[in-house]
């Protein structure tokens, strides 16, 4: 029925469908066709916005009295955001706070913002802790940042602890987001850090990560690596990095690998990047060996390469037979691209195969095909395709392929 009444050009007939649908409990599309009328029927506007008020619909009360006040109506518009509030629309409360402020009253402002927030409006807790902050009631301040978190409002918490921060108080700032972090919730100490980081409070954002290290939270040290490695003291960095590597968190050495690497310091990535791969990440190695590659060191690709295969890396294994078959060593390559498939790459491989079909290479395609099937992969023998003279589209299955030699 809503979605009749949006879609249809018949606005009469809209109204009356929207006005059924109002009957049976959906009033939202009294007020979706309403804002239809605004600008060029005021009138029918407001009466269907009557029609919503008529069923209990607060927040029809509320665009009603935009109305008024866009028609220069301010005692009007001020007595139906009233209603409005009286029906528990939260918006109406915080039109009405914000008219409060501008004549002033700002106890009746913290009164409909109090409100509000009783109506189950978390934003409200936010901005009566900023309120409460700027008018030096700490403790009041505090009173609605806890309420505010305990709802999940992490971002009306960090508001407040940006004032403080902002109003020159940085320790209390830092005191109230450690604080969260104790009670489980580091996003609002994580902002903080960004914060100091951007205006270029590295001192304070510095002793923010070592708090978090001394809790051994492995992230503080990543920070404190990053910061190290910004200011170039690499042996802070690495110290950093180990460290953190020996909490159980490997990827602290690839992001110092990275950060090396992009600072063109390519013999320390990769002495990195045997560290990390010794510690089980044979990531760095493979970018190293990439980089090579591409260089044009095919030696020095595939000895990294060959490094990263032997820890188990089967990925290593599809880029050792890349090289070898770039060599025109086929046998080679397809005995490292089904060891790659056995070692979970097996979906590469079989694109591997079908990239051979495609561009023509028939008589490549079938010998790793042949190389999987002995090697017990049963998928070859299941999707139709090539036959022994290589032709694809025919209904035979790879259980037809010649057998090897």
């Amino acid at each position: 029925m809503r979605e009749l009444a949006e879609l249809t050009d018949d606005l009469d007939g809209a109204e009356h469908l929207a006005l059924t649908a109002a009957d049976r409990g959906d009033t939202q599309v009294l007020r979706t066709l309403a804002r239809r009328y605004e600008a060029t029927d005021p009138k029918r506007a407001e009466r269907l916005y009557r029609s919503a008020e008529d069923r209990g619909d607060g927040e029809a009360v509320r665009c009603r009295a935009t109305l008024r006040r866009q028609s220069g109506d301010g005692r009007g518009a001020q007595e139906q955001y009233h209603e409005a509030a009286d029906l528990g629309d939260t918006e109406a409360m915080h039109k009405l706070a914000l008219r409060y402020d501008e004549a002033g009253d700002a106890q009746a402002a913290n009164r409909m913002y109090r409100r509000a927030a009783e109506h189950g409006d978390v934003p409200a807790l936010g901005i009566l802790a900023l309120r409460r902050e700027r008018a030096g009631d700490r403790e009041g301040a505090e009173r609605y940042a806890r309420e505010a978190a305990g709802k999940g409002a992490t971002d009306a918490v960090w508001l407040f602890v940006q004032e403080r921060e902002a109003g020159g108080d940085p320790g209390g700032a830092e005191d109230y987001a450690q604080r969260c972090a104790r009670e489980e919730d580091a996003t609002v100490l994580w902002y903080l850090i960004q914060r100091r980081e951007w205006m270029g409070d590295r001192e304070g954002a510095e002793r923010l990560y070592r708090w978090l290290a001394a809790r051994g939270e492995t992230s503080g040290v990543l920070g404190l690596l990053r910061l190290c490695e910004r200011d170039g003291d690499r042996e802070a960095a690495e110290a950093y990095a180990f460290q953190a590597a020996g909490q159980g968190h490997p990827e602290a050495l690839r992001l110092l690998f990275q950060l090396r690497q992009a600072a063109g310091a390519e013999k320390d990535a990769e002495r990195l990047a045997h560290e990390a791969a010794g510690r089980g990440d044979t990531a760095p190695l493979l970018s190293t060996a990439s980089r090579r590659e591409e260089s044009g060191d095919a030696k020095g690709a595939e000895r990294l390469y060959r490094t990263a295969a032997d820890r188990g890396d089967a990925k290593a294994l599809l880029a050792l037979g890349r090289l070898r078959e770039a060599v025109g060593d086929h046998d080679a390559a397809d005995e490292l691209y089904c060891q790659a498939a056995e070692g979970g790459c097996r979906w590469d491989v079989h694109l591997l195969a079908l990239g051979r079909e495609r561009h023509g290479d028939q008589e490549g395609a079938l010998r790793l095909y042949r190389k999987l099937v002995d090697d017990g992969d049963p998928w070859p023998l299941r999707v139709p395709g090539a036959d022994s003279g290589g032709r694809r589209g025919r209904s035979r299955s790879r259980a037809s392929l010649p057998p090897s030699s």
